[in-house]
């Protein structure tokens, strides 16, 4: 007999951000636009944001901007590529199909400038869009940093900006008088400030949350984008360039669908919602309706009351709305459950309006399944094996029933050519993860990998990523899925380079697939000085490991809070961040995957799981797991 044991949550093995066909519960009319989802089926959302929130991550790489920070003149605002106009638009539909608008506005469609009687300044009226937000964004920069001979302000972000503002036009003016505007975030990242409206120095003094209500603004067709990318300090007494954008958001008239009728659209949306684009400050709107003595009660599922305040009914940004703040707990961007709130305006009223609303939000973690997915059958089939039947999760673009082995953790991961690493690098790919490294330190070349002739580096290639505006963490992670028994250990050797005291590196486990991570161990950096601040050589560490009767995943994670930063493009030829080789675990087996069999056909329920299924002969003794997982917009679970 084979001794069998059944996975019963899904488990997440692989990540490859994949676009579907059209994944079930969630269509489009094309890449970016025409979205509608069902946001009363959880798996519809997580396919949702899999397919179409991450397709817009990125943005960074794909702007191509062309213009120039230090130019004044005509052209030197730039334009942008369709690509990332494109990565705009998406992450905007994305967000109003979620809260039940239309999804089919959009971008930089060469529509012209909105000019109203009383504007203080007019730009000609064959005036893009586009062309106007682009100037704003390049007008907003130049205004907030300073560069030789100029003063800095923040006047570029006013609605009226004086014409003595660094790179004003007329053009400009409107684009900012009828614009959302933002100072050191672009693109997507800027469209989700907007609308979670929680970004210090972006939109925590909007109460009213009007960036937020232009761009939900139900009969909205049109909007254009101005961005400029920032760039990162050139020397040591540059600080950069952060990043901006500007989103026209007020419509003519003629470009409103009339079509569109009324009704209410809620931010947070109503149903599942996914947790980090929650914000403290809740909304509802609705066309014409008149919020000036509604109320608003909160409660959690089982009807506690949540308390509320910060209550605003200010007309005139898209439309009407009633807005609150939420508590801290409330308004968190990620929960270890699904979280559910009720929520119930009364007190409203106009013609044809109704006097109240009531609708439930729930909060999710979208990179995360709940279905408790099951493998059923015997645990002790014989050598010619057994059938297995398995349940299917909704909407799922396939599943897949996996067949693994434990086997004793022998490996040592030395970051060498041969064998290939079994690692996943989650650096941003600028610098060689595993490097043969002989740097300097204060002149003394030294050679920084213990064994062999490589070792795995992280550190900060950069000191500034404009579109995070600040350093970005590197990591990397063991592909391996660890089943640690008692008194076991990850076993790693270590040398710092230049580290700082603010920069330091974790070593995480994860027992849900990488979903969630626990902190084992800190390596902190050292104080600023000399060569003697730097490690003379390899380190050994062992990293406590507690038993888990459920596969665990490890990796490390160099991370920067405060303070002086080395990095690989201030000191090229420095050892700068942190090397780690011969990883290696004790008291440990190892999970290793020996095949899969996958269905993409919704009737399929069963697999057969054989010496055929299997790759190999079926031996009596052998203990395998049987493990299922589902893959919904693209992405395994």
């Amino acid at each position: 007999m084979i001794a069998i044991r059944q996975d019963l949550k899904a488990a997440a093995l692989a990540a490859s951000f994949l676009v579907p066909g059209m994944a079930q519960g969630w269509t489009a009319t094309a890449d970016s636009y025409g979205f509608t989802v069902d946001t009363s089926v959880r798996n519809d959302v997580v396919s949702f944001w899999q397919s179409v929130y991450l397709k817009s991550e990125g943005y960074q790489n794909r702007i191509a901007w062309t213009g120039n920070y230090s130019g004044l003149e005509a052209g030197a605002e730039g334009t942008t590529s369709a690509a990332f106009v494109t990565d705009v638009e998406r992450r905007t539909n994305f967000i109003r199909a979620l809260c039940g608008a239309p999804a089919n506005c959009r971008f930089n469609t060469g529509a012209t400038v909105n000019i109203f009687p009383k504007d203080t300044f007019s730009p000609p009226a064959s005036t893009t869009k586009s062309a106007a937000a682009q100037r704003a964004a390049l007008m907003i920069i130049r205004q907030a940093t300073a560069f030789p001979g100029e003063s800095r302000s923040a006047f570029g972000l006013l609605h009226d900006p004086p014409d003595t503002c660094i790179a004003w036009t007329d053009a400009a003016w409107n684009a900012n008088s009828k614009g959302n505007l933002a100072y050191a975030l672009f693109g997507p990242a800027a469209i989700d400030a907007y609308f979670r409206e929680d970004v210090p120095g972006v939109s925590t003094w909007n109460v009213d949350v009007g960036h937020r209500r232009w761009l939900l603004n139900l009969q909205s067709t049109d909007f254009a984008t101005g961005d400029t990318p920032g760039r990162r300090p050139i020397s040591a007494n540059d600080g950069g360039v952060p990043p901006s954008n500007s989103v026209y958001v007020v419509p003519k008239p003629a470009e409103l669908d009339d079509k569109i009728l009324p009704k209410f659209v809620a931010f947070p949306g109503a149903g599942f919602f996914p947790a980090p684009l929650n914000t403290p400050f809740w909304s509802l709107s609705y066309p014409g309706a008149n919020f000036s003595v509604a109320t608003v009660t909160m409660t959690t599922a089982d009807d506690t009351p949540v308390s509320i305040g910060g209550i605003t009914r200010f007309p005139g940004f898209g439309d009407n709305a009633i807005v609150w703040n939420v508590p801290a707990a409330v308004s968190a961007k990620s929960f270890s459950t699904d979280t559910t709130y009720k929520v119930t305006v009364s007190g409203i009223s106009g013609v044809g309006i109704p006097t109240s609303h009531s609708y439930t939000v729930t909060l999710i973690n979208p990179n995360r399944t709940t279905d408790e997915l099951a493998v059923t059958g015997v645990s002790s089939p014989p050598l010619a094996g057994a059938n297995y039947t398995f349940s299917r999760s909704v909407g799922s673009d396939a599943m897949e029933v996996g067949f693994f082995q434990p086997v004793d953790s022998d490996w040592v991961e030395g970051a060498e050519d041969s064998p290939t690493p079994q690692i996943i690098d989650r650096t941003d790919s600028t610098y060689p993860l595993r490097a043969n490294v002989t740097l300097t330190n204060t002149g003394s070349p030294s050679n920084y990998f213990r064994t062999g002739s490589k070792a795995f580096r992280l550190t900060f290639p950069i000191h500034y990523e404009a579109h995070l505006n600040g350093t970005a963490e590197q990591i990397f992670e063991l592909n391996r899925e660890l089943l640690p028994g008692a008194g076991a250990s990850l076993n790693i050797w270590y040398r710092r380079g230049f580290m700082t005291t603010g920069t330091s590196l974790l070593v995480e486990s994860s027992a849900d697939g990488g979903v969630t991570w626990t902190n084992r161990s800190t390596i902190l950096g050292r104080a600023i000085g000399n060569a003697s601040n730097v490690d003379p050589s390899f380190i050994s560490l062992a990293v406590s490991m507690p038993a888990s009767a459920d596969p665990v995943r490890v990796r490390f994670r160099l991370t920067h809070t405060d303070g002086p930063l080395y990095t690989l493009e201030g000191q090229p030829t420095v050892a700068t961040g942190i090397f780690i080789d011969d990883i290696s675990a004790t008291n440990c087996k190892t999970l290793e995957k020996r095949a899969g069999v996958e269905s993409n056909s919704s009737t399929v329920t069963s697999v057969d799981f054989n010496s055929t299924t299997a790759r190999t002969t079926l031996e009596n003794g052998q203990i395998w797991w049987l493990r299922l997982r589902c893959k919904l917009g693209g992405n395994w679970f």
